[in-house]
C-alpha cells in the first residue's frame, strides 16, 4: 500500500456549518472530518463561512467540503472555489447545480436512459387527490 505523507496535502480547510437547516449535521460532518485529517498528520483548520468571510478561504490550500443544502452543494461554494483556483472534495459546479435542481436532474436522467421512479412536479395550484390517484401510496415529497 502506498503512503501518503500528509504535509503533501498543504493547508486544509474544513468547511462545514453555513447557514442552511442542516447547520447543525454539518458541524457534526465537519467535525469527525476534521479530526480524522488532523490523526492522520494533516494541517487542517475548522472553517465556517457563518463566522468566517469566504474570501479568507484563499490562505489554504484545499478544501474539505462539509457543507449541506445551498451554498454548500449547490454549486455555489464550488464557484468561489473555482475562481480562488483552490482544490476541493466533491463536485464541480455544473454536477452540483444540477443535482440540486431535483426537475432538471430528473429530465438529464431520462435524457440518458437512467430508470426513474413516477413523479410529479407540485405547485400552490397541484390538485393533490389527483396527485394521490397517479402515484398511489407511499410517496415522498422531495
Amino acid at each position: 500500500m502506498t503512503k501518503i505523507d500528509p504535509t503533501a496535502f498543504g493547508k486544509v480547510a474544513v468547511v462545514c456549518g453555513g447557514t442552511s437547516s442542516e447547520c447543525e449535521v454539518s458541524l457534526n460532518s465537519g467535525k469527525a472530518v476534521l479530526n480524522a485529517l488532523l490523526s492522520k498528520g494533516v494541517d487542517a483548520h475548522h472553517f465556517d463561512p457563518k463566522e468566517t468571510d469566504i474570501s479568507k478561504l484563499r490562505d489554504y490550500d484545499r478544501v474539505f467540503n462539509v457543507l449541506h443544502g445551498t451554498f454548500g452543494e449547490d454549486g455555489s461554494l464550488q464557484g468561489v472555489l473555482d475562481g480562488f483556483n483552490i482544490p476541493y472534495t466533491g463536485c464541480g459546479v455544473l454536477a452540483s447545480a444540477v443535482a440540486m435542481d431535483k426537475f432538471r436532474n430528473r429530465l438529464l436522467w431520462q435524457s440518458l436512459g437512467l430508470p426513474n421512479v413516477p413523479y410529479v412536479v407540485l405547485n400552490d395550484d397541484s390538485d393533490f387527490e389527483q396527485v394521490e390517484k397517479e402515484l398511489g401510496f407511499p410517496l415522498f415529497v422531495k
